[in-house]
């Protein structure tokens, strides 16, 4: 490759940074030919396709960033070129897949990340020799093999993430010689063995993170540590009486800077280390030693860690009492403290209880339950209070002490556990349901006002629950929850989905709301899970309202026909709800409006629906079968929508139907005449039935619809003229009649209607109602949208095209098979002979080979023969 180029012309491209434009496309090979391109970026867009092998030819590229696309094939070889110049390389949240190339050793790259990939292979032991690579980051594919040795010795190295692979072998020990690493991530492999000592004398090193592998034996420790009374100093404070331990004449300081360790989800053995935590004890601010096998007592160095957050020694078997010095951790902010699952006996102490967010509702209880109780997560919390465990003591000479005298026990076999139960009382209070709900619907994200005020401990300790955003009570009972305005199951900035395990859905609980009359959760497009079949024994609920929550699966629970007569209004449009709808809503004898459209049901509409119902919207639900007949039996129904489905058959008889103003039944493959029992509905206002299959020709006595003012019956197989009592229909505004099979002429009175169509009629005349044979528009009448005539009304078909019916939308040139089928229509070819009529409009048949049609050597039609009057006509040449 030629020499950097120091000083490009003034006109050269030397940037491109387009960072969430939402460009789609692939990466164009040509970029390469801008030679003095120092810095391109395209994070965050929509981009595909493989990453150019041709980039590696641009000498001057420093800084190389399309991380956050969906790029796919393999990270190319040639990239490796790139040797002298590249400090940069952005490649995470992608597709990549293929290896680690082992050319890349010759980079000189200070910032690599090829996180949350499909990465597979092992990790080239070449790449040790990266001479300035400071950050690595490579979490999160499929990456496989022991760590190469040299990895670890890269000079500058200050932050290593291989998190979330399946590397196997030890951790390396040489990772003791990287000491500029600030931090360290290796959770989440298939590590094993032992912690090498040479680990914990790194001076730079803030973060450690080695969780949820296989490391056995004991935390390392100094052994030259002598835990004496001459190694603590004990710090007198003039201010308070606590006395608290201090920093020793010696202590060990291997991590001076260490803020967080992880080693929970291991195998570690042995005690937890007194030295260890003096040397700690500066920084330390999250300590996670959970799930692992150590054993013996907390020690009282513990009290040293002053500036600790988090401290999580969880599923172990820790024993003896919990130290009192760990009270010394009230002087940080401590929001997790989790010592649950071990052996501890006794009592907590209440200056240790002062750390907890429920102090003021538990007690102590909410750091370990109390001997003889029990909580499934080992100390009260907002699931609920530690419950009594009635559990038998063992038999003595078992040799070990009996979990009755346990703290902070999670199960119990002799008594169940109510989630939501605050109090312990074994009922759910309105207020504990409120808490249960806040829980489950990921309520820390709801935003405003319901942020501020609904934090479990506000309900629990300070708030009237009634005064609460979206909550209305009588007489103490909640009687209304509309949590519409709050972002139910939302990230932290209410604009996406929120962690899965924040929202499990509708807690089963809400069944306790006894006096529950509306429940509104609509327009919360992140809310998980399914209905809860519970919700059938709110006995006074009226309305019931989940639509628009788009992302809530499963089916109708049958259970909500036990809502009798209560319930008036069910809504669940607008979900992703799958099954059939069940026949046990036809129960519902007081409902007035039932909305399942937009969805993903299946099956027919059920023969037994809600007797009174006065609005049924079942549209764009994937419903198939036919139109039932018990439809026209709903007296009450005044708004009927089941368009755009897959619905079959003949419209049914209708007459029933007396209060109806409006159907929508389009868009489906409904067969049949137009049912003349509408003619009979004297309300009814709004008729749509476009886009179906209908066929025959429309009543004459359409006049008896007095109140009509929308017909439309576009693209069907309607044949016939228009009929004269349409023009009578003084109510009449929008009538669409094209794409059917409709003959000429336009009645006058519609010609002359100037309120039908948008008036249309003074400019166009009977165009505005219909096109002519021989021109067309988008809609089948005249327009001034442009596609539509251009301000010109219908537009003539071009030549050689032309179109036979009234409102046409489309213009195309007739074939001789066209006209031999509308003569065999205009005829009444239909009603010949069996014999006479063979082939006849049969698209396998040629039509040369249809009865009395003779043809040419090259297959056009010369010659004619059909019955006329019992006769034969002769052949009739054209």
């Amino acid at each position: 490759c030629p020499p950097p180029v120091s000083r490009p012309p003034s006109d050269a491209v030397t940037k491109i940074d387009l960072i969430e434009y939402e460009l789609a496309g692939t990466l164009p090979p040509e970029l390469s030919h801008l030679q003095y391109l120092h810095r391109l970026n395209l994070n965050e867009n929509r981009l595909y396709g493989t990453l150019p092998s041709e980039y590696g030819n641009m000498n001057n590229l420093h800084f190389i960033d399309i991380g956050q696309n969906s790029i796919t094939g393999t990270i190319p070889p040639e990239w490796s070129n790139l040797n002298d110049t590249l400090d940069e390389l952005w490649l995470e949240k992608n597709r990549l897949t293929g290896t680690l190339p082992p050319s890349f050793s010759r980079l000189t790259v200070e910032y690599l990340d090829v996180s949350q990939n499909r990465l597979t292979g092992t990790l080239p032991p070449s790449w040790g020799s990266m001479v300035r690579l400071s950050n690595g980051y490579f979490e999160e594919n499929m990456l496989r093999g022991p760590i190469p040795p040299g990895w670890a010795l890269i000079p500058p190295l200050k932050t290593i993430d291989l998190g979330s692979n399946q590397l196997t072998g030890p951790v390396p020990a040489d990772l003791g010689y990287a000491k500029d690493a600030v931090e360290i991530n290796l959770s989440k492999n298939r590590l094993s063995g032992s912690l090498p000592d040479d680990m914990f004398q790194l001076p730079r090193l803030e973060s450690l993170v080695l969780s949820h592998n296989d490391l056995t034996g004991d935390i390392p420790s100094d052994m030259n540590y002598d835990d004496s009374e001459d190694d603590l100093l004990l710090l007198d404070d003039d201010d308070d009486d606590d006395d608290r331990y201090g920093p020793p004449e010696y202590i060990w300081t291997g991590v001076p800077r260490i803020e967080y360790l992880a080693l929970d989800h291991n195998r570690l053995e042995g005690t937890i280390p007194p030295d260890m935590l003096l040397g700690f004890s500066p920084t330390i601010r999250a300590l996670d030693f959970s799930h692992n096998e150590l054993s013996g007592t907390v020690p009282a160095q513990i009290g040293l860690l002053n500036k600790l957050e988090r401290l999580d020694l969880s599923f172990n078997d820790l024993e003896g009492t919990v130290p009192n010095e760990m009270s010394v951790l009230n002087m940080g902010d401590v929001d997790v403290l989790n010592l649950t699952n071990n052996a501890f006996t006794g009592t907590v102490p209440e200056s240790v209880c002062r750390l907890k967010l429920f102090i003021d509702w538990y007690g102590c209880d909410s750091v370990l339950c109390p001997q003889g109780t029990f909580h499934p997560d080992g100390a009260a919390n907002e699931r609920g209070a530690c419950v009594d465990c009635p559990d038998p003591d063992p038999d003595p000479a078992l040799g070990y002490a009996p979990s009755s005298t346990l703290l902070g026990r999670s199960l119990c076999h002799a008594a169940p556990f109510l989630e939501g139960d605050m109090d312990g009382d074994g009922e759910l209070s309105n207020i504990e349901i409120l808490v249960a709900m806040h829980k489950s619907l990921g309520g820390e994200n709801w935003g405003e006002p319901f942020e501020s005020t609904w934090q479990t401990r506000d309900i629990l300790v300070e708030a009237d629950h009634c005064d609460l955003p979206g909550v209305n009570c009588k007489d103490g009972y909640i009687t209304k929850l509309d949590l519409r305005e709050a972002a139910l199951c939302a990230d932290e900035d209410g604009m996406g989905p929120g962690d899965e395990e924040r929202c499990s859905g509708i807690p089963r609980e809400i069944y306790k709301l006894e006096k529950l009359e509306v429940l509104d959760l609509s327009r919360s497009h992140y809310l998980r899970g399914t209905i809860p079949t519970e919700l059938g024994l709110l006995t006074e609920l009226r309305v019931l309202d989940l639509s628009l929550c788009s992302s809530m699966r499963g089916t109708i629970p049958t259970e909500i026909g036990l809502l009798g007569s209560s319930l008036r209004t069910l809504n669940l449009s607008l979900n992703g709800i799958t099954g059939t709808i069940p026949t046990e809503l036809g129960k519902l004898t007081n409902l007035e409006k039932l909305n399942l459209g937009i969805n993903r049901l299946r099956g027919s509409i059920p023969s037994r629906l809600p007797p009174n119902a006065k609005e049924v919207l079942l549209s764009r639900a994937e419903l198939t079968g036919t139109f039932p007949s018990s439809l026209g039996k709903l007296s009450k129904l005044e708004n009927l929508e089941i368009f755009s489905n897959r619905l079959t058959g003949t419209i049914p008889d209708l007459a029933g139907l007396t209060s109806l103003k409006r159907i929508d039944c389009f868009n489906n493959r409904l067969t049949g005449t137009f049912p003349q029992s509408l003619l009979e509905v004297g309300s009814l206002q709004i008729v749509h039935m476009k886009n179906n299959k209908l066929s025959g020709s429309l009543p004459d006595t359409m006049c008896k619809l007095s109140v009509l003012s929308w017909l439309d019956l576009s693209n069907n197989l309607l044949t016939g003229e228009i009929p004269e009592g349409l023009g009578l229909i003084k109510s009449l505004r929008d009538l669409r009649l094209g794409g059917n099979k409709i003959n000429g002429p336009v009645p006058e009175d519609l010609c002359t209607n100037t309120l039908v169509n948008g008036g249309r009629v003074r400019q166009y005349g009977c165009d505005a109602i219909a096109c002519p044979p021989g021109t067309r528009s988008s809609v089948g009448f005249a327009t001034d949208d442009p596609d539509g005539g251009g301000g010109s009304g219908c537009v003539s078909c071009p030549e050689g095209e032309t179109t036979r019916y009234l409102g046409s939308r489309g213009c195309r040139a007739f074939t001789q098979r066209d006209f031999l089928s509308m003569f065999f229509d205009s005829v009444g070819g239909d009603a010949w002979p069996e014999d006479d009529k063979r082939g006849w409009k049969d698209d396998d048949v040629p039509e040369c080979e249809w009865a009395g049609v003779s043809c040419d050597e090259v297959g056009k039609v010369n010659g004619l023969s059909y019955l006329v009057s019992g006769s034969n006509w002769e052949p009739r040449h054209y």
